[in-house]
C-alpha cells in the first residue's frame, strides 16, 4: 500500500512539472524576438583595421570566439573579453570571419556585416555609405534624407533602412503654407530600393505629422510599418489607399478637413495590408485650441510592449492641452484596437505632452508606461501620474540617479506658471525630485553620465546652461570657454553617444562628438544635420559591432546615408545595447516629432 501511494505521488508530481513546463512555454514572453546577428564589422583607421561584433544575452560561459584573417586565426576571445581587436596588419583586400566555439566545437560561423573602409578626416570615425534614389521634383524643391529607423524587414538578421524624405518646403504646423509630398523608402544597406510609399498630397511635410513606426508586430520574424495616412497616398506597390484625385488643402495649403486613415503596411515590399479609420478624428478643428490646424494636427507615436509579451503601437494626436492616445496590436495582419486614452473627456485632468514619447516600464511591472513629458500613461491606458508642469520640447527617460531604485525622468518647459527650467522626477511616482527655474521657454535639456569623475549622471538645461548632478548639486558649466568651440555648441545641448570606449556617454550635437569640456574628438566628412535648429542625427544607436553606438547622417548632396562608427578600441565587454527592450522601443521611436537620443533602463557600469 505505502509502495502504492509513493507511486502515485511520484507520477502526481511528474505530472506537476510537465504541467509547469508546458504553461512556461506557451506563456513565454517574446521580449527578445528581436533576432541580431553578430554584427561583425570592419572600421579602418590609420591604426589598422579594428574589428567588433555583439555581445548577446544568448551566450554562455563555455563560449569562445576565433577571428580569422582570412585563413589566418589572429585572435581569440575568450567569454569575459570585450568584443573588439585591432588589426595593425590589415591590408585593404583582406576578408575576416568569426567563428563561435562552445565546448571546443565550432556551433556557428560570422562573415563581415559591414566593411567600414572610409575613414573619416577628423581624429576619430569610420563610415560606410549607402546610395539613395533622390526623389526628383517637379519645381526648385529639393528633397533631403530626414529621420531613417533601421530594422530587419525579412527576417535575416540583418538591417534594412526605412528613410522619410522631406521636402525643402516643409513647415511647422504652426506656419501656412503649401508643402510637397513626403515620400518613405526602404533600402537594403547596399541601396537596393525595395519600395517607396507616396503620403500624397493630403498629407502635410514636418515634423509633427508622419511618425515612422516599424516593428515585427506579429511575431512572424518580418517587420511591419504603421503610418497615418490620407486620400491619394500610394503603397510600395502603387496601391492608391483611398480617393485618388481629392486634394483637401484649404487655400493656405493647411490641411484641416478630409479623410484620415491608420494603415498597416508590409516592411519588404510596401504593400499596404490593412486600413483603418484615425482614431481620433480631428472633428472640431477649433474644439483642440485653435481654428487653422496647429493643435489638431500634431502626431506622436510609439511602440511598447504593453502587456509585457507582445509589441503594440501607440498613436497619439495632439501635443498640448487635448491628448488622445490609441493603441492597436497586430493580428492575422489586422489593426486591431486595444484601448484608447482621451483626456478630452475630463477637462480637470489638465494634462499636457511634449514633442515627444518615450515607452518605459516606469513602475517594473514587466509592462510599458507611455512618458508624455509631464504626465506618464499606464500599460492599459489609464493615467499613472500627472505632475501639472506643461509642455516641453524635450524628454529624457532612464537610470540616472544611482540612489534611487526608480527610473527618473527629465524634461524641459516652455510654461510661465512653471517657472520655465527643467525638472528631474520619479518616473513611477511622478514626484519632482529636482525643480531649476529659468526666465524664459527652455527649449534643451540633457541628462545621462557625460562626466566620468562624477558619480551617477548629469543634467542641464538651456535655461542656464549650467551643469548638476541628481542631488542638485552645481558640478560644471557649458558656458565655459573651452565648451564654446566654434561657436557650435552653446545652443545644441541634445544628444549623446557611446563612442570612446569608457562607460560615460560623449556629447553628440549638430555633426560633432567630444566630451565634456574637451575638444572635438569627431566631425564627421560632408555631412549634414537634420530637423533645422534641432540640428539631430538621422538616427543614433547601437547599429553593429560592439556596444558602442554609431551615428547615421546625410551626406550634403543628399545622395547618400553615411554611417559612422567609432574607431577606438575598449576594454569592457558589454551586452549589445539593442538588447535592452527600453533602449531598442527609444530608438525605435527616436524619428518621432522633436528628436531625442534613447536610454537604458540600468546604469551602465561593470
Amino acid at each position: 500500500m505505502i509502495i502504492i501511494k509513493n507511486i502515485i505521488k511520484y507520477w502526481v508530481l511528474i505530472l506537476l512539472i510537465v504541467i509547469l513546463i508546458l504553461f512556461s512555454i506557451n506563456n513565454k514572453p517574446i521580449v527578445y524576438n528581436f533576432k541580431l546577428t553578430r554584427g561583425l564589422i570592419v572600421a579602418c583607421s590609420d591604426k589598422g583595421a579594428l574589428i567588433s561584433f555583439r555581445s548577446l544575452d544568448s551566450d554562455d560561459k563555455n563560449m569562445s570566439f576565433k577571428l580569422y584573417r582570412n585563413n589566418e586565426l589572429i585572435h581569440t576571445f575568450k567569454y569575459e573579453d570585450a568584443t573588439t581587436y585591432l588589426d595593425k596588419e590589415y591590408s585593404k583586400n583582406d576578408k575576416y570571419y568569426l567563428y563561435v566555439i562552445k565546448n571546443n566545437i565550432t556551433v556557428d560561423k560570422y562573415d563581415v556585416e559591414l566593411y567600414f573602409n572610409n575613414i573619416n578626416s577628423y581624429k576619430s570615425g569610420a563610415y560606410f555609405d549607402i546610395p539613395l534614389d533622390v526623389p526628383i521634383s517637379d519645381n526648385d524643391i529639393i528633397y533631403s534624407p530626414n529621420d531613417c529607423v533601421f530594422y530587419d524587414v525579412d527576417g535575416d538578421g540583418l538591417y534594412e533602412v526605412i528613410l522619410k524624405w522631406e521636402p525643402s518646403d516643409s513647415k511647422d504646423n504652426s506656419i501656412r503654407g503649401f508643402t510637397s509630398n513626403v515620400y518613405i523608402d526602404c533600402y537594403r544597406l547596399n541601396g537596393e530600393k525595395l519600395w517607396r510609399i507616396d503620403l500624397g498630397k493630403n498629407i502635410r511635410a514636418g515634423a509633427s505629422y508622419t511618425q515612422m513606426l516599424v516593428y515585427d508586430y506579429d511575431n512572424d520574424g518580418k517587420g511591419e510599418m504603421i503610418l497615418k495616412v490620407a486620400d491619394g497616398t500610394i503603397d510600395g506597390l502603387g496601391n492608391i489607399i483611398g480617393k485618388k484625385d481629392i486634394d483637401n488643402r484649404n487655400e493656405e495649403g493647411i490641411i484641416i478637413k478630409g479623410n484620415e486613415y491608420l494603415a498597416l503596411f508590409d516592411a519588404l515590399d510596401g504593400k499596404v495590408l490593412d486600413v483603418i479609420d484615425y482614431d481620433p478624428k480631428r472633428g472640431n478643428v477649433s474644439s483642440w485650441g485653435d481654428d487653422y490646424g496647429n493643435r489638431s494636427e500634431r502626431f506622436l507615436a510609439t511602440n511598447a510592449y504593453l502587456d509585457g509579451i507582445n509589441p503594440s503601437a501607440v498613436v497619439i494626436r495632439g501635443h498640448y492641452r487635448d491628448i488622445v492616445a490609441v493603441s492597436y496590436n497586430v493580428k492575422n495582419k489586422k489593426l486591431v484596437k486595444k484601448w484608447k486614452f482621451d483626456s478630452r473627456k475630463d477637462k480637470n485632468l489638465n494634462i499636457e505632452g511634449n514633442h515627444q514619447v518615450m515607452p518605459s516600464d516606469v513602475d517594473k511591472d514587466g509592462k510599458d508606461e507611455i512618458v508624455f513629458g509631464s504626465f506618464v500613461l499606464d500599460d492599459d491606458g489609464s493615467l499613472l501620474h500627472n505632475s501639472h508642469l506643461g509642455h516641453g520640447d524635450a524628454l529624457h527617460v532612464g537610470e540616472f540617479d544611482l540612489d534611487n531604485d526608480d527610473l527618473e525622468i527629465l524634461m524641459c518647459h516652455e510654461e510661465k506658471d512653471v517657472n520655465y527650467g527643467v525638472s528631474l522626477r520619479n518616473a513611477r511616482t511622478g514626484d519632482i525630485i529636482h525643480k531649476f527655474d529659468g526666465e524664459f521657454d527652455t527649449g534643451r535639456c540633457l541628462i545621462d553620465n557625460f562626466i566620468s569623475s562624477n558619480k551617477g549622471s548629469e543634467l542641464v538645461g538651456s535655461h542656464d546652461y549650467l551643469v548638476y548632478d541628481t542631488k542638485g548639486n552645481r558640478i560644471g558649466d557649458f558656458t565655459n570657454d573651452n565648451l564654446i568651440i566654434n561657436n557650435d555648441v552653446l545652443e545644441d545641448i541634445n544628444f549623446l553617444i557611446y563612442w570612446d570606449g569608457e562607460l560615460d556617454r560623449e556629447l553628440l550635437n549638430n555633426t560633432h562628438i567630444y566630451k565634456y569640456g574637451e575638444d572635438f574628438m569627431f566631425i564627421g566628412d560632408d555631412v549634414k544635420s537634420i530637423n533645422g535648429t534641432k540640428k539631430t542625427p538621422s538616427l543614433s544607436a547601437d547599429l553593429f559591432g560592439d556596444w558602442r553606438e554609431e551615428v547615421v547622417f546625410p551626406t550634403n548632396d543628399n545622395k547618400k546615408l553615411r554611417i559612422f562608427t567609432t574607431t577606438y578600441e575598449t576594454k569592457y565587454k558589454v551586452l549589445s545595447l539593442m538588447q535592452n527592450r527600453q533602449y531598442r522601443m527609444q530608438v525605435n521611436a527616436q524619428n518621432v516629432g522633436y528628436n531625442q537620443p534613447a536610454h537604458l533602463d540600468y546604469y551602465l557600469n561593470n
